[in-house]
């Protein structure tokens, strides 16, 4: 019996103990499922609270400007990191460093103007190179332009090379550094990321002899290589993000696509016969404004880093380079161009039975019909030489340049913003060399030709010294005192003769330059096509 009630109390409390387990569980449960109701619902509260609290204005342009700019930058970044990191790309300033003699120097940069041509095509600078510490004794002169001022045909002979045995037989206890940052093809535009990489080393004085490209080079009115914009931002810009690896990237792959019509082979300036510009074109007021501001940008700089800088006037020859092309006046009637023709030619049969005064009669009468086309400036300016009247002759040289469609010679317009620019701002460390008068003045009736250059622009032996004559001495006026009271010669200027004794300059050089014009210049287009090109070709032939 009483293992029967013992055994039911057993039971009985086994029951009550898995009754009040299953009660706690439930109760737990229920707290469990109360206390996530009330989590969802006060979370339902708040995301509604939330969802129906708009932005503030403020706010969401913040956000958008975020989203712009800030995200896009650092895509940005990361990717140019990387493919600097892989060595992906080229450098583009104008100088790297190199050793030289066991010191740390600065030398040119043959890929710079990858930045402006197809590397197929791209021009280079003649070597140079510089130390990278500059001495107390040093005074570093930085020349900047295109052919003209790199001295081609050949460069040994640049005008920089010139004033520097000038400098040195008047003031040989100075150490005169002059580095020649000048090269073909290029323009204001290139000039002035090549003045903002020689203004990192410690420069004292900035030569400038530019304008001859302002429309053929890149980003001008006839240009086959980077195209013109009105904007020269834009411009600007564009030049900026090809210098970073991720333009360079980006303007490789749109080259590998064959995009654009850029030339793939140099072919010199005939590459530029289908890119007429007329004096009248409005282009040219655009091409025009950019040289004035990138001359002025140029001077800025050079007024930022305390530099001195002389800019020049390019002169060119007026009275032996014919234009390269010609055009009519686009509104010439077909009834006008059948008279202007005959007059024309009826001028052409008068000169060439050197009757230049009946010659005239007719040009001048075709003139009042269409007084545009360069050729017949050129002949009537020919035919006013050959019976002295020396003024008009010049007026119709000049117009010829003027007029001329294959615009590779700095005009009227260039050298009168070249003396705007400079105007009277010696106080800023601004000079101007007014070349163009002093060739004047040093040419046959004042109408610089064949005396002092081997065709259009680029000077010959005699030219070249007559421009670094005239620069040292506008440049002797600024030197530092220093340098001055340190001078052990004075006397004259190094002579002509002089000149060519330390540059070895001999009658060898002069047959093997005169070689280069004629095969490589003037026997190749638009050269051909220039009036009177039979007789040019065996005058240099003879010499």
């Amino acid at each position: 019996m009483g293992s029967k009630q013992h055994k039911s109390r057993k039971s009985s409390f086994k029951t009550n103990k898995s009754l009040n387990k299953h009660r706690t569980r439930k109760r737990i449960t229920a707290e469990k499922t109360t206390i996530f109701k009330l989590f969802r619902r006060r979370e339902k509260k708040e995301v509604k609270k939330v969802s129906s609290t708009p932005l503030s204005g403020r706010r969401l342009w913040l956000f958008r400007l975020i989203a712009i700019t800030v995200v896009p930058a650092l895509l940005f970044l990361i990717i140019e990191v990387t493919l600097r990191l892989v060595g992906y790309g080229f450098p583009t300033h104008v100088t790297v460093k190199c050793q030289t003699n066991n010191r740390e120097s600065y030398c040119s940069n043959v890929k710079f103007s990858w930045r402006f041509f197809n590397p197929d095509i791209a021009r280079a600078m003649d070597p140079f190179v510089f130390p990278a510490e500059k001495t107390d004794r040093t005074y570093r002169i930085f020349i900047m332009g295109a052919s003209a001022a790199a001295g081609t045909p050949d460069g040994a002979f640049s005008f920089g090379r010139f004033l520097r045995v000038m400098l040195n037989h008047r003031y040989p206890q100075t150490d005169f550094e002059v580095i020649v940052a000048a090269m073909p093809a290029i323009n204001s535009h290139v000039v002035l990321e090549i003045a903002k990489d020689c203004a990192r080393h410690q420069p004292d004085l900035f030569i400038v002899y530019l304008g001859n490209n302002e429309v053929v080079g890149p980003y001008g009115a006839g240009t086959v290589f980077a195209p013109l914009s009105s904007n020269l931002t834009l411009i600007r810009l564009g030049i900026k993000f090809k210098s970073t690896r991720l333009g360079q990237l980006l303007t490789n792959l749109l080259g590998s696509l064959g995009t654009g019509d850029t030339p793939k082979v140099w072919g010199g300036m005939q590459m530029f016969l289908d890119k007429q510009v007329r004096a009248d074109d409005p282009r040219m007021k655009i091409v025009y404004r950019h040289f004035q501001q990138n001359l002025q940008d140029i001077c800025r700089l050079a007024n930022i880093k305390k530099t001195n800088i002389i800019i020049c006037t390019v002169p060119g020859n007026l009275k032996d380079s014919p234009p390269f092309a010609s055009n009519h006046r686009p509104d010439l009637s077909g009834t006008e161009k059948d008279k202007w023709d005959e007059l024309y030619q009826r001028g052409v049969t008068f000169e060439t039975e050197e009757d230049y005064s009946a010659a005239v009669e007719q040009y001048v009468k075709a003139i009042e019909i269409d007084d545009s086309y360069a050729d017949l400036r050129f002949r009537l300016g020919r035919c006013y030489w050959a019976t002295g009247e020396y003024d008009q002759s010049r007026e119709q040289y000049v117009q010829a340049r003027e007029m001329d469609t294959l615009r590779f010679r700095a005009d009227n317009q260039i050298n009168d913003i070249i003396r705007e620019v400079a105007g009277d701002k010696t106080s800023k460390g601004v000079y101007l060399v007014d070349a163009c008068q002093v060739f004047e003045k040093n040419s046959p009736h004042g109408i610089p030709g064949g005396e002092l250059f081997y065709e259009h622009v680029h000077m010959n032996f005699k030219g070249n010294y007559l421009l670094a004559a005239t620069i040292f001495q506008q440049l002797e006026k600024i030197l530092p005192e220093r340098i001055k009271r340190e001078a052990t010669r004075g006397g004259p200027l190094a002579s002509e003769e002089e000149c060519a004794r330390y540059l070895a300059y001999n009658d060898w050089t002069r047959k093997k330059t005169a070689e280069k014009v004629l095969n490589e210049f003037l026997k190749e287009p638009p050269f051909t096509n220039q009036l009177y090109h039979n007789e040019q070709i065996e005058r240099k032939e003879q010499e």
